[in-house]
């Protein structure tokens, strides 16, 4: 199966899936992908098919939690190694309980963390667009924050031998995202 039609799988796997304010979760499959793409493709780090494999597992990062696909079911439809990524993206608790999978991340293969840093790109994105008021940022600090700041700090201090490049650039980005989004928040909250 080639990237285009695992993405729209997985998009049609997501469907009826929205963000708290409505909006379709369906884009950030691709806008993660898309971020993932450009740094391997901008370093060369990569494989043709070890590049398809991890932009596929980006696709398909939250399926096991947030849909009814199982894991057998994505190892028959995409093989063991993309499974595998899926897998390692997976929190198989819940998002109350984030230590045990921060761990999980951080000690996952460097195409695990590679998607993981993507996410994070686009999750803190996504909060500085949508943090306009006081309600929003309140939300965040209080829901989102507590999910997504030791990933953070976690995966911010693992090293990468096979993608030192493009690791580089993703951490870069995961930093100032993250700064940028802390600093809306907090201007937020102080007024």
């Amino acid at each position: 199966m080639d990237r285009q039609q695992a993405f729209l799988f997985f998009r049609i796997l997501h469907k009826d899936q929205a963000y708290s304010d409505w909006s379709p979760y369906r884009p950030h499959l691709l806008r993660v992908g898309n971020i993932l793409q450009y740094y391997l493709e901008l370093y060369w780090e990569w494989s043709k098919k070890i590049r398809d494999a991890i932009i596929i597992a980006w696709y398909g990062h939250d399926s096991l939690e947030d849909t009814d696909i199982s894991l057998v079911a994505l190892e028959k439809k995409f093989g063991k190694q993309i499974s595998d990524f899926i897998f390692g993206m997976t929190n198989e608790q819940s998002d109350a309980h984030t230590d045990t999978y921060v761990q999980k991340v951080a000690n996952a293969p460097e195409e695990i963390r590679l998607i993981k840093l993507a996410d994070m790109c686009d999750n803190y994105q996504w909060m500085i667009y949508k943090t306009n008021t006081k309600k929003i940022a309140k939300f965040f600090k209080k829901k989102i924050m507590p999910i997504i700041e030791p990933m953070y700090q976690k995966i911010i201090t693992t090293s990468f031998s096979l993608y030192p490049k493009t690791s580089e650039g993703l951490f870069s980005d995961v930093r100032k995202y993250h700064n940028l989004a802390i600093g809306i928040i907090d201007e937020l909250l102080d007024f």
